[in-house]
């Protein structure tokens, strides 16, 4: 009776398991989509997610790429009209098809010939080269097969453009993964050892190691950095066996006196000497171009010490190579900030070039916003709107101007306001 029973279960559960559809099993997946025309390319390789049980055209219309279709055909692609083929694994085109028979990638182009199976596996190549993050994309080698891949999918020689890129990237990984060499820090502050300098070395492709004392990197040429604190100095470096790093450190105070000026006036600000830190109150009324510096040189500035502000402005240009005069007012941090409550950091830097290396020491100015509610504006059944001014002063305003806006008398009453108001 029990293996009658254990039987009988056994063959319910395979007939449950046979009728649960595919869906429900099925937990979506990836694959990677391209797009051209025959001259431009629309999209390039790029992984598009799908969910169970859709559709590949529902992963197309849900991957934020715009698809336009005509009779059932892709028409449009990014806004982008075409004779468009498509095809993905083994030569597939369909777009009802699910969207899990998609193993590698779709291919969208207006080229007219015979699908090849290398078609989709560059494609997709391509879009797990992007998606590295190891900096192989600034590996000139790899960059240039890449750049030749995307005019391979724009037409034909798939092939041989993905034998190209994927031996450029094997390439790479052989060269980083080449024997390391230790290199180890020697820095000194007027001529006085300092210990636990961090070392920091970038290669080429802008791949970063960095330790106090001594790192180990591969072969190759590097821009360092030696850093204590706020003094740094850097230069490049050619590794090619295990070697001392020496670095003579900025000495002394290069900042005197620091101003964060707002339309001409300095801000109220507090400086800490020992780490080097300026905090400015900036009213949140300030922005665009109404902020500006004076930062006087320190006690032992050396004499062809060069300023700099080191930021990004709001418009994106980079102003950190911008020459700054030092010991003036006439310094115009522009789009250092917009108006609003949003703050920001701002690094100076006193540079000094010296033994062929650049010393630099950094002041750190921190810039918090302060509300003026200037914009503020109080309105009631006033006859006339209350615009604030962040003086205070008392006023007397009558509150109901007549009978027929309020069921009592009118009145006045005295209302003390951190503002200036008037009436009329």
């Amino acid at each position: 009776m029990k293996k009658r029973l254990v039987s009988w279960l056994l063959a319910l559960a395979a007939v449950l398991t046979c009728l649960t559809p595919a869906s429900a099993v099925s937990t979506g997946g990836t694959f990677y989509l391209a797009a051209s025309t025959a001259d431009r390319t629309l999209i390039e390789p790029a992984p598009v997610s799908y969910t169970a049980g859709q559709t590949v055209l529902q992963a197309l219309q849900s991957s934020g790429y715009a698809f336009d279709l005509s009779g059932g055909f892709v028409s449009a692609v990014c806004g982008q009209s075409g004779n468009y083929t498509v095809y993905y694994d083994g030569g597939a085109y369909s777009l009802d098809a699910p969207a899990s028979s998609v193993k590698t990638a779709i291919v969208f182009s207006e080229y007219s010939g015979a699908y090849d199976a290398s078609q989709t596996r560059l494609a997709a190549l391509m879009g797990r080269y992007r998606a590295r993050t190891d900096n192989v994309q600034n590996y000139k080698p790899a960059a240039d097969a890449y750049t030749d891949g995307l005019a391979a999918l724009r037409g034909d020689g798939w092939s041989a453009a993905y034998t190209a890129l994927d031996a450029a990237i094997t390439e790479y990984e052989t060269i980083r993964s080449g024997p390391k060499y230790t290199v180890t820090a020697s820095a000194t502050r007027n001529g006085k050892a300092v210990s636990g300098a961090v070392l920091t070395l970038t290669d080429s492709c802008g791949n970063v190691t960095s330790a106090a004392g001594a790192v180990q990197v591969v072969a190759g040429d590097y821009t360092f950095s030696v850093a204590d604190g706020s003094d740094r100095t850097e230069g490049t470096l050619t590794v090619s066996g295990s070697t001392t790093l020496r670095a003579a450190l900025p000495a002394g105070e290069w900042f005197g006196d620091i101003q964060i000026l707002y339309g001409g006036a300095a801000l109220p600000c507090t400086r800490n000497a020992a780490s080097r830190t300026l905090t400015c109150q900036v009213p949140d009324t300030a922005g665009g171009s109404g902020l500006g510096l004076k930062a006087c040189t320190g006690t032992d500035t050396p004499s062809n010490a060069r300023l700099r502000t080191i930021y990004v402005d709001t418009a994106g240009v980079d102003c950190s190579n911008t020459s700054r005069s030092w010991n003036s007012s006439s310094t115009a941090l522009v789009r250092l900030l917009d108006t609003g409550m949003k703050g920001r950091t701002l690094p100076l830097e006193a540079q000094y070039d010296a033994d062929g290396h650049t010393q630099i020491q950094t002041y750190t100015v921190v810039l918090e916003r302060t509300p003026t509610l200037s914009g503020l504006t109080v309105t009631a059944v006033l006859p006339s709107r209350l615009t604030l001014s962040p003086v205070r002063r008392t006023i007397r305003c009558p509150l109901f101007p007549t009978p027929s806006r309020w069921p009592h008398s009118p009145t006045a009453r005295t209302i003390p306001l951190p503002v200036s108001a008037r009436c009329s």
